[in-house]
Order: structure tokens, then C-alpha cells, then sequence
């Protein structure tokens, strides 16, 4: 991922510190797709900000402004988590059902969120639905006390 996104900083003619560009890497989920979004905000943000070079506050600021904590989470990612645990028990909860309740479309669900959250290990889908793992515990319980 890296290697994508030093590429797309030449390209884009972005200077950005070694620590910032393990950061943005790190937070991109593994996907292009992501990593080059989030270059492109943190870019801005940093032109916004009348910066010549992205630095690690940077992106932490950009982050902090999109809601992306350190291990990539967004907003609605930590909602499923803190939904599992708080509503359904640590579940095992159906997609459908988890779909419906945070009001998003269960491919989206499937295909972008759910990747993301067992490849990080906080959660796992069994045959009776997907369960919060002690891992995933630890972090929401972290994160709201």
C-alpha cells in the first residue's frame, strides 16, 4: 500500500514524511482505492492549512475531521462494533439484522465493512451470525468506556 501511495505522491506532486505515509498506509485498509482517497483529503487539508509538506499531524488532523481513528476505523465501523456488544449481547447477529439496525444496505455491509472488521480480528461470522471476538470487546470497551 505504500508503494501505491509514494507512487500517487509523485504523480500528485505531495511531499510527505515517512511516518505520515506509514500512518496513511495503515489506515487504508489495504485497498487503493481508500489510500488514494484519503491522500487526496489529506492533501487538501494540508493546502487548506497553507502546508508545503504532509507531516504526521497532519494526517492525524485529517483523520480526526473524517473520523478515522489509528487502526482505520470510520464512524459506522465502530457503530457495528458498539451495536453488537451494547444491543445484541456480543451477538451472534444476522446480517439482515445488523443491516437493518445501523440503516445500510447488507452487500455494503458484507462487502466493505465486515472484510475489514474480521481482517482486524474484532469480529467473526459463524453460522448463527456474526460475534463480537474478546479482541473487538477490548477495543469498543476502550473506546466508550
Amino acid at each position: 500500500m505504500s508503494n501505491i501511495i509514494k507512487r500517487a505522491c509523485k504523480l500528485w506532486n505531495i511531499q510527505m514524511e515517512d511516518e505520515a505515509l506509514e500512518l496513511l498506509s495503515r489506515c487504508s485498509r489495504g485497498t487503493a482505492r481508500i489510500g488514494l482517497r484519503l491522500l487526496r483529503r489529506v492533501r487538501d487539508y494540508a493546502l487548506d492549512q497553507g502546508k508545503d509538506v504532509v507531516t504526521l499531524d497532519i494526517v492525524q488532523s485529517t483523520f480526526e475531521l473524517l473520523g478515522i481513528d489509528n487502526m482505520g476505523l470510520e464512524g459506522i465501523d465502530r457503530k457495528i462494533l458498539d451495536l453488537i456488544l451494547n444491543s445484541f449481547g456480543g451477538g451472534p447477529v444476522g446480517l439482515s439484522t445488523l443491516a437493518a439496525s445501523i440503516s445500510e444496505d447488507e452487500g455494503t455491509l458484507s462487502e466493505v465493512h465486515e472484510p475489514y472488521l474480521m481482517k482486524c480480528g474484532f469480529i467473526k461470522r459463524t453460522s448463527r451470525g456474526r460475534v463480537l471476538t474478546e479482541k473487538g470487546v477490548r477495543y469498543i470497551s476502550r473506546l466508550y468506556g
